[in-house]
């Protein structure tokens, strides 16, 4: 008689798992996005180049640009899929609202904007 494998088939595995294996894999591999002490000093186009883009311009994560403000506040506060959950301790409120509002000001692209409306 074969054995059997003891894992899930993948048939179980439901989206949300997957991305939060994808956000696991990418922490393990290295690939976090750590805010380090100096956010508070730095631009709001700063801290989204060097660390949102990082996924949300490269093609690993949709397009934010256009979102509300609040939305991406709600989301960077609180873990979404693969996107890792940044706590008061990675990013200040005052910081976290001036980031928003940059990234809702910025123009969607032709790509982004075809993703649905945010507003």
């Amino acid at each position: 008689m074969p054995l059997r494998s003891l894992s899930r088939p993948r048939s179980l595995l439901s989206a949300t798992s997957h991305s939060q294996l994808l956000g696991s894999l990418l922490l393990a591999l290295g690939l976090s996005i750590p805010f380090d002490t100096a956010t508070a000093a730095r631009s709001p186009e700063q801290i989204y180049q060097g660390v949102c883009a990082r996924c949300h311009e490269e093609g690993i994560a949709p397009s934010i640009k256009g979102f509300p403000a609040a939305l991406i506040q709600w989301k960077v506060r609180n873990s979404v899929g693969a996107m890792p959950r940044f706590p008061l301790t990675d990013i200040d409120d005052k910081t976290l609202g001036e980031l928003g509002t940059y990234v809702q000001n910025l123009k969607p692209t032709p790509a982004s904007a075809s993703e649905g409306e945010h507003k």
